[in-house]
């Protein structure tokens, strides 16, 4: 039995068209497979699937479809059938090496929980991130992600806090994959961070524009190269430019990545951060609220990520939201981001999203009890009269008003500008609670 790598096939393609009757290219498709060399391309295209061990029949239907979207002109299906049944007479690879089980894959008997050997969570910035994480960080196009990543992984380096705020565990080595950006731009934003002295080694930028996490040699040269290079957190920039060719709502195919790149996490034990892209709005109208559903392309993403971090601009400021599977918390903070070429810090801790949330709920309630409060339970009065005796505005006095029109707490009077509410008193209140409301002219205390 012999076994045979990917580029062996070379050696045995088929002939090229015969040379007796050649076929002028008149073509002008791009990103196509001319003669010469759709044979050749075909055959490595089978090899691959060969390799991990797919049969005759399977390499035949995947080789169809692909000559014809790649080929230009495409084969004769006999021809591409040659093809398929002379790739299959050899061994795939994966023959020499039978099903066993990942050794970093454990088994644990719930009866004997408390022996356990669990590896501990070893945070790296307390609350948010921790060793072996998968993190996916979604933004608008120039939000500032790549900036925002850069000044993180550069804090990591070093023990002390994040913004003054998160407890930081220093990595050894981290390896920032450029898929997009070029060295330039990685290199204007470093310097304008003014960067402390570092250890050769310890901060790698690696330029890969075209790297596709979607090809299997690819995806290994990426885990080789983590691995060699004992890289312990690991930002990949971005993920659309490295699945380019998937559509970004192509579930199958992205998966398929994603969950390489949360193996890769649990059997390396390394963090990996993935810069990724919102989806657009409708109508290129700006965001209100952060939602997990804004992240473009696959839904996997969510599921299998252990953070999810989202982030915009609210003005000078930066907004970021999101969840740890880790902590089970709510993350959410906002952030002041200096100038170019300030000496001030890059970004500064600007406050609690969740506080300052929860801080505007009870503003919110109080302002409803002060407008309930201002009306009368005989007097008719306009939200315009409530706004001047409270001093807010129109539009806080309108949404209080409606919602406590709505449970039953205040009772109108005419429509549109003439439009007027006074109070319920509250046993009645208490009654029509299950009572759809509806506006009416006549008020409680008028007689039929």
């Amino acid at each position: 039995m012999q076994f045979y790598g990917l580029a062996d096939f070379d050696d045995f393609l088929p002939p090229e068209e015969p040379e007796s009757k050649p076929v002028k290219n008149t073509s002008n498709a791009p990103g196509k497979i001319k003669e010469p060399g759709r044979n050749s391309y075909l055959t490595r295209e089978g090899g691959k699937s060969r390799h991990i061990g797919r049969s005759e029949a399977a390499i035949e239907a995947e080789l169809q479809v692909i000559n014809k979207e790649k080929c230009d002109p495409p084969l004769e299906e006999s021809e591409v059938r040659k093809i398929a049944k002379s790739i299959s007479r050899y061994e795939p690879a994966t023959a020499a090496n039978p099903f066993s089980p990942q050794p970093y894959w454990q088994q644990y008997d719930i009866a004997n929980i408390n022996d356990w050997k669990c590896p501990p969570l070893e945070p790296i910035i307390d609350g948010i991130l921790a060793k072996g994480n998968l993190c996916w960080l979604a933004a608008e196009t120039q939000t500032g992600k790549t900036l925002f990543m850069l000044w993180v992984c550069l804090h990591l380096l070093h023990e002390g806090s994040l913004f003054e705020k998160f407890a930081i565990t220093p990595v050894k080595r981290i390896l920032y994959v450029a898929c997009e950006d070029p060295a330039r731009r990685f290199k204007s934003r470093l310097l304008d961070m003014a960067p402390s002295e570092i250890e050769p080694g310890r901060f790698v930028v690696y330029v890969a524009p075209g790297l596709s996490l979607a090809d299997c040699l690819c995806f290994q040269f990426l885990e080789d190269m983590i691995r060699e290079g004992d890289f312990d957190f690991v930002v990949i920039d971005t993920f659309q430019a490295a699945t380019m060719g998937i559509s970004s709502f192509d579930d199958e195919k992205l998966s398929i990545v994603i969950r390489r790149l949360l193996e890769l996490t649990r059997k390396t034990g390394t963090t990996i951060v993935v810069n990724d892209h919102f989806r657009k709005t409708l109508n290129s109208k700006k965001r209100t609220d952060l939602d997990f559903n804004d992240v473009k392309g696959s839904g996997g993403k969510l599921q299998n990520a252990d953070v999810f971090l989202l982030m915009d601009r609210q003005g000078g400021k930066l907004r970021i939201s999101g969840k740890s599977k880790e902590w089970d918390t709510q993350i959410g903070f906002l952030l002041d981001v200096s100038q170019q070429g300030s000496p001030d810090e890059k970004f500064t801790y600007a406050g609690d999203l969740v506080q300052m949330g929860a801080d505007m709920a009870a503003v919110g309630e109080q302002n409803k009890a002060n407008v309930l409060a201002a009306f009368d339970f005989f007097e008719w009065r306009s939200r315009k009269q409530i706004a001047q005796i409270l001093g807010i505005s129109p539009s806080t006095v309108g949404k209080h008003t409606a919602s406590l029109f709505n449970s039953g707490d205040l009772e109108q009077q005419g429509t549109g500008k003439t439009t007027k509410y006074r109070r319920v008193p509250s046993e009645v209140s208490d009654r029509s609670e299950d009572t759809p409301r509806s506006n009416t002219n006549k008020g409680l205390y008028d007689n039929d």
